[in-house]
């Protein structure tokens, strides 16, 4: 018995040694279970009263980039986390501010007069350059950037090495809007012709680095306002139709009409696009939207006091100052709705319809939707 008793006692430390890094184990192996899952901190849900977005302000830009979050105050980016964690922060070298933002799912320009500049998802300085003229309009791809110059009557495209790489000619056209799709950064532009007697509204797609038109669409009836792309089809939105082309065939295969409603939201997801439209007098407070999708179309009302709307890759989000509300577009699926712990005062942006950004007073916060 004396032999036991004594065993026992030197095995103990070893026991409670084991026993006290079992259990770190296991709470280390929880912690990565639930960052993996992205429950994150306390406190960044609806419920849970959302992240502050520490620095932010109301009246900053906010931009979707790649799951992550740009605010833009003129002269300082800062780049938050999808849990609201401040990543990194770039100040621009002229202290006078006034500089614009444009950004992809890869790369951010700053730009204001002839000054450019562009940074990677890390925020390190990709190039810096003075261009010969004041820049009116830029867009970024996933390694290219467009630059419309005033007079120049086309796209001059920048590699990521700050290189000139292409020149698009808009042949005497005015240009209305442009931007890259495709991880190819395929160039699209739309322009507007009235040189003629009636006007032509014209949505032409190019190859970037060969000055080649891949497509060119034009309409007499209506005038284009945006393009959407997935995988090979294209939707081109006009003030009287959506006009549907099948991989990107010369000739539009189908048409919607959608005369007195106007673009609110798409989500472009692995299998289909989902596309949100508003009445065109509700301004930024819709009360009712049609929701196209898989061909079909769909009017929902919105509940009462709605301040922003999107698509997500599920559902059609809804914001107002005390609720958010999930419409699945799974038939039979059960609207949900969350409680904001707060009130907020305004949606400032969303990303793919999982975050949303709002701000209650002087303060910006983050929400996570799922």
């Amino acid at each position: 018995m004396q032999r036991a008793s004594l065993s026992l006692k030197l095995r103990l430390p070893t026991l409670l040694r084991y026993a006290a890094l079992l259990a770190a184990a296991l709470a280390l192996a929880a912690l990565i279970f639930l960052t993996l899952r992205g429950c994150g901190f306390p406190g960044e849900t609806v419920t849970s009263g959302g992240q502050q977005l520490l620095g932010a302000s109301p009246s900053d830009v906010f931009l979707p980039f790649g799951g992550r979050v740009l605010a833009f105050n003129g002269s300082v980016l800062s780049c938050y986390s999808n849990l609201g964690r401040k990543l990194w922060e770039y100040s621009v070298a002229d202290s006078w501010g006034g500089y614009k933002i444009e950004a992809s799912s890869t790369l951010v320009a700053l730009y204001k007069g002839q000054n450019l500049v562009l940074l990677d998802q890390k925020g390190a300085l990709v190039f810096q350059r003075i261009l010969p003229q004041e820049i009116r309009s830029l867009r970024v791809g996933v390694g290219l950037v467009a630059i419309e110059l005033p007079g120049a009557g086309s796209l001059q495209v920048l590699s990521g090495q700050g290189i000139e790489k292409d020149s698009i000619a808009l042949g005497g056209a005015e240009l209305l809007d442009f931007g890259f799709y495709s991880q190819q950064d395929m160039l699209w532009a739309l322009m507007l012709d009235t040189t003629g007697l009636g006007f032509e509204s014209r949505l032409n797609t190019y190859q970037t680095g060969k000055q080649q038109l891949v497509t060119g669409y034009a309409s007499e009836e209506q005038i284009y306002y945006r393009p959407l792309f997935f995988k090979n089809d294209i939707y081109i939105l006009g003030t009287k139709a959506l006009e549907y082309i099948k991989d990107q065939s010369q000739s539009v295969t189908s048409s919607t009409g959608v005369f007195g409603w106007q673009y609110k939201s798409a989500f472009v997801g692995q299998n289909e696009i989902s596309i949100v439209l508003s009445k065109s007098d509700e301004g930024e407070s819709p009360r009712s939207v049609r929701l196209l999708r898989g061909g079909a179309s769909e009017d929902l009302h919105l509940p009462e006091g709605c301040l922003y709307v999107c698509a997500s890759e599920s559902a059609l989000v809804s914001v107002s100052k005390s609720v958010v509300s999930a419409v699945p577009y799974a038939a039979g699926g059960a609207r949900k709705e969350l409680l904001f712990k707060t009130p907020i005062d305004r949606c400032l942006a969303d990303v793919d319809g999982k975050l949303i950004v709002a701000s209650t007073g002087a303060s910006v916060y983050l929400y996570r939707l799922a």
